[in-house]
């Protein structure tokens, strides 16, 4: 990401925060059609959300405000998909 690159991490957290809302949104709404390996995206997202943060000098305010978002999202996130195993031994 050319903003973690840069050492921008308020910008990078406002691309990686949008682009995070959007991916759960969508995969939520897709789940049924989309790319079971999808959900590998989150780590990576998170591995990016942490550097950023660690860069960034967010207030107290803004520090509580990015937290309640990132909350939010372990529970729209789908769960990983069962592997080809554990779907043929059910």
């Amino acid at each position: 990401m050319p903003f973690l690159e840069a050492a921008d991490g308020r910008n990078a957290l406002g691309a990686l925060t949008s682009v995070t809302d959007e991916l759960v949104d969508g995969w939520l709404e897709e789940a049924d059609v989309s790319d079971q390996h999808m959900y590998l995206l989150f780590d990576d997202i998170a591995r990016m959300m942490a550097e950023a943060v660690l860069m960034s000098d967010l207030g107290t305010d803004e520090n509580d405000a990015l937290a309640v978002e990132v909350e939010d999202w372990p529970s729209a996130r789908p769960e990983k998909p069962a592997t080809t195993d554990q779907t043929l031994k059910r």
